[in-house]
């Protein structure tokens, strides 16, 4: 097998960032073909294959007859495993995320909120630890240093809130005394979503995600809000976003 640049890889190497299965899909597209692979890119590949996985078990479907049935042909042979149930499995790029702020105790995270929450089940935990594993040792391997998601200390993100204007103080206020009655992410950010449109300030929601990002962690963008908020503790969130 070769990546685009021509660099050959071994089993070993991309079965430690890709589940087996996914590595015996990504055979079975165009099997009669060299197959390139650029691992800076996994994620594309398991996207791919997750979608897959829905398409074969119902959850999703394919764009016609024809892209249905090969899903499930393609499914078929790259799985020896077949579930009762479709299976949840997280994204790639969230598990990597997770993966680079928490380690080995992201898997204990998801565990918390699936207590409140009863989002996954036995079997689904497994999956996603496994997910953390790969996804981790990606980060470590192919996302540079410097680009690495971690969140910053109290005293960044105060010099950042300083220079927030008014409006979005008073939303990541809110946004904090949400968190501290136990509302989901998702539910918050509905909330907020709420405000912000009654606002009238069409500029209002980029800013304030913006500033949630760059509170959290000094960058402009970041994971998807809803479903990472609810990984992080309420103390942290009270003192990182509510106002003195």
């Amino acid at each position: 097998m070769s990546a685009s640049k021509g660099n050959v890889y071994v089993t070993q190497e991309i079965l430690e960032i890709l589940e087996q299965e996914i590595f015996l899909y990504f055979y079975t597209k165009k099997p009669e073909k060299q197959r390139d692979l650029t691992l800076a890119e996994i994620f594309r590949l398991v996207d791919e294959f997750d979608i897959v996985e829905r398409i074969y078990y119902g959850v999703e479907q394919g764009r016609n007859e024809h892209e249905t049935e090969d899903a499930k042909r393609m499914y078929d042979i790259s799985t020896n495993k077949k579930f009762s149930v479709p299976p949840k499995r997280m994204s790639y790029v969230f598990a990597s995320t997770l993966a680079q702020i928490y380690g080995k105790k992201a898997i204990e995270k998801v565990k918390e909120i699936n207590k409140k929450e009863n989002l996954y089940s036995e079997s689904d935990l497994e999956l996603i630890k496994i997910r953390f594993e790969k996804a981790g040792n990606w980060a470590n391997l192919y996302i540079p240093e410097s680009e690495r998601i971690k969140i910053i200390d109290d005293e960044e993100a105060q010099k950042i809130y300083l220079g927030l204007d008014d409006m979005v103080k008073e939303l990541l206020n809110k946004f904090a005394e949400m968190y501290a009655q136990n509302l989901s992410g998702k539910e918050i950010t509905i909330r907020i979503g709420e405000l912000i449109k009654a606002s009238g300030d069409k500029e209002l929601s980029i800013k304030f995600y913006k500033a949630c990002y760059m509170m959290l962690f000094g960058k402009e963008k970041g994971p998807k809000l809803a479903g990472f908020i609810d990984t992080l503790d309420k103390e942290f969130i009270l003192k990182r976003f509510k106002a003195d």
